[in-house]
């Protein structure tokens, strides 16, 4: 049985969620993945190169690759090495 639209949309959105849990995830109705941080960026970061609030992509597996680099860039912004 092949997954629905819905259900492969909402199996992708939890499994985002689940794995970056500071961020928002949903697709838009013009189908593109959306994510936003739920806190605020701190000075440091908002200073920081490259780290956005809210990012977006084509696919779920090109926002995950997103949302990897940007734990990386705020990891190395507040010099966290997790």
């Amino acid at each position: 049985m092949t997954p629905t639209p819905d259900l492969a949309e909402a199996t992708a959105r939890d499994l985002l969620a689940e794995k970056f849990p500071r961020w928002t995830i949903w697709r838009s109705d013009t189908e593109r993945w959306w994510a936003t941080r739920h806190a605020p960026l701190s000075r440091a970061e908002e200073q920081q190169p490259g780290i956005d609030r809210t990012i977006d992509a084509d696919t779920p597996a090109d926002l995950c690759r997103q949302l990897t680099e940007q734990a990386a860039l705020t990891d190395k912004c507040s010099g966290s090495t997790t």
